[in-house]
């Protein structure tokens, strides 16, 4: 399955605010998570990985499923 979202918006608006509103509220941070890194190509395979582990460094996180 794959999500993808588009929105336009006027070209002076804030690109933003077209997103939708975090059902957290603005500011609130989201919850914590640990995922083992189950890519046997990764220099973390096998290991629990969290986005706690990257604030300083953008990263891209993908949630897969396959049957």
């Amino acid at each position: 399955m794959l999500l993808l979202a588009l929105a336009c918006a006027t070209p002076d608006a804030d690109p933003l605010a077209v997103l939708s509103p975090s059902p957290l509220g603005e500011g609130a941070l989201a919850p914590g998570f640990e995922l083992e890194d189950v890519n046997s190509t990764s220099a973390s395979f096998e290991s629990l990985v969290a986005p706690s582990q990257y604030l300083d460094r953008v990263s891209a996180w993908y949630f897969g499923h396959a049957t």
